[in-house]
């Protein structure tokens, strides 16, 4: 029984961690990436209402490789950034750039090809 408790929490860890979620500092925005079955999607709520519902996220090209599957995540970083600026002119003395950042970096390893998203 633990070694089947064990193989499940194992295919869970596996399932979640190809899905990203990241959320605004505030918490009002919600960006979900994820590949599955070679293909990238990606969704957007805001409070919790779907802004841009699941989309497949890629490119048809002519005359060469399309960007639309054969896709593997090769790397994810995640980070953030917070800072105050003051304009010379306009109508706020002070401007918040206050962010939370996904870097996604995705392989064609039929292609040898690498895109960042």
């Amino acid at each position: 029984m633990r070694k089947y408790f064990a193989f499940v929490v194992v295919i869970l860890l596996n399932l979640v961690s190809n899905a990203q979620t990241l959320q605004s500092p505030n918490k009002q925005l919600q960006l979900r990436f994820e590949i599955r079955d070679s293909i990238p999607y990606y969704s957007m709520e805001y409070k919790n209402i779907p802004v841009v519902k699941e989309s497949k996220l890629g490119l048809t090209l002519v005359n060469t490789v399309s960007l639309l599957n054969g896709f593997v995540n090769k790397e994810q970083k995640t980070s953030s950034f917070n800072e105050s600026w003051h304009p010379v002119l306009g109508e706020l003395k002070t401007i918040v750039n206050n962010y939370n950042e996904l870097i996604v970096t995705l392989a064609q390893p039929k292609t040898q090809r690498e895109i960042f998203v």
